[in-house]
């Protein structure tokens, strides 16, 4: 089916990453029905570039800089003249409300916040983040559609920004697909999953400082004495990977712990763990637990602001602990190991996070 309106989909690039792989899939999907669809980057790289459809455009702005990205974004408004504007990630929706301001065109912006603000913004030292938070408070009032992807982040955006609630509209990350189901059912080749008396925890994320990996560690070697348990911890991270590897050997747990990085296909893990653990300090939504559970993985999460709280409701599908604290972490992954959910329930609560779901409130606003 044809549709004559036209969709840009602005995003740094294409990294692995939440934001990136929703945008991916929003681009994916709104080509298939029928819209005209540009993924703009300011570099076309990234792991999520091969699950790009061949029908969706990608326009490269080649810059890997935000200040040198403005001009180039103006050029392509003015050439391409799109309906909609669609961003996500903070810097590229300042940039985003700057360049249809600046290039005169007439198109709607739709900003998409993946970050809980109050947090990402709260008292720095960080001259940039100063400058970001006076542009977002004076840029955001004036998008056409401000979109936060959990509750917690609709409030964070309207306290922090001043910004009515009702201005703000809650639409869940698009995760659970049938893909999910078909990619966990993939072999791993993993040694961890050789031995079959071994339980595996896992974690999976960027290895950075704000997913917390050296608390999941801490909480793993307290309670991997008691029973034969390995931990996974999928994902990048360079400088950060260097001083986890430190804090394993320290712990002499090399031969417990596995870092190998991003791996094509999570969900095999997944469905082959015991227990997942989200141990952030901080989340917009947490995509991670919602595969885990689509997976059939038991889950375990910080209680972060935000999105933990609203995917397991209140602790209902998996257990929430308090940011930062070891001991309640490794208590929360005994009993989920001592006592888990069942598989069905898991899938159940993780359907409602569909991706026809989030999609539908999207073609909402294209409609309006």
């Amino acid at each position: 089916m044809k549709n004559n309106l036209k969709l840009s989909f602005f995003i740094p690039s294409l990294r692995g990453g939440g934001a990136e792989r929703v945008f991916v899939t929003l681009a994916n999907q709104f080509v298939q029905r029928g819209f005209m669809v540009d993924l703009i980057l300011m570099q076309e790289k990234g792991p999520y570039l091969k699950d790009v459809s061949e029908k969706v455009n990608i326009v490269n702005l080649k810059t890997p800089r935000y200040s040198k990205a403005l001009f180039p974004l103006i050029g392509y408004l003015k050439r391409e003249k799109p309906d909609f504007l669609i961003s996500a990630l903070t810097d590229c929706n300042i940039l985003s409300l700057m360049a249809r301001y600046l290039s005169g065109i007439s198109l709607k912006n739709v900003i998409t916040e993946h970050t809980h603000f109050s947090i990402s913004f709260r008292k720095s030292k960080d001259f940039k983040r100063k400058i970001n938070k006076i542009l977002a408070y004076l840029l955001y009032k004036k998008a056409d559609y401000l979109i936060a992807v959990s509750k917690g982040v609709q409030e964070s955006l309207g306290k922090e920004l001043r910004i009515p609630a009702q201005r703000i509209r809650v639409i869940y990350n698009p995760i659970f697909d049938s893909t999910i189901i078909d990619k966990s059912n993939k072999e791993v080749f993993h040694p961890f999953f050789q031995d079959k008396k071994n339980r595996i925890i896992l974690g999976a994320g960027s290895l950075t400082k704000i997913k917390d990996f050296p608390t999941l560690i801490k909480a793993f070697h307290i309670i991997r004495e008691k029973q034969s348990l390995k931990l996974i911890i999928l994902g990048e991270g360079g400088k950060n990977k260097t001083e986890l590897e430190k804090l394993i050997k320290d712990l002499n747990l090399e031969s417990e712990i596995s870092l190998p990085g991003f791996v094509e296909n999570p969900y095999a893990y997944m469905a082959r763990a015991d227990v997942f653990v989200l141990s952030s300090l901080k989340e917009g939504f947490g995509n991670v637990l919602v595969e885990a559970m689509a997976c059939g993985a038991n889950v375990v999460s910080t209680d972060c602001p935000s999105g933990p709280s609203e995917i397991l409701d209140g602790g209902k599908y998996g257990k929430l602990v308090p940011v930062g604290n070891v001991e309640k972490l490794s208590e929360a992954i005994a009993d989920s190991l001592k006592d888990p959910i069942e598989k069905e329930v898991l899938l159940n609560r993780a359907r409602f996070f569909s991706v026809e779901k989030a999609v539908e409130e999207y073609q909402k606003i294209f409609k309006e």
